[in-house]
């Protein structure tokens, strides 16, 4: 996890800022989407449950980790 957090940091710090969408939630949601998708980790998006949605759900090995942005 640490490697990931690291390893997403440097993604967003090599973004230009004239790009950068007002760091608006649904804009960092879709690059750590798009990003951990294109590595091959089975993440899922606005899953819905009981009590509203998740923002994503990504299954690793014999864990899941739940993220809200």
């Amino acid at each position: 996890m640490d490697y990931l957090c690291q390893t997403l940091n440097q993604l967003f710090a090599a973004i230009p800022y004239q790009i950068f969408q007002n760091h608006s939630e649904a804009y960092f949601h879709s690059i750590i989407f798009i990003a951990l998708k294109l590595c091959g980790y089975y993440i899922e998006s606005e899953v819905s449950v009981a009590t509203g949605r998740i923002d994503a759900v990504l299954t690793y090995e014999n864990r899941i980790y739940l993220f809200e942005f």
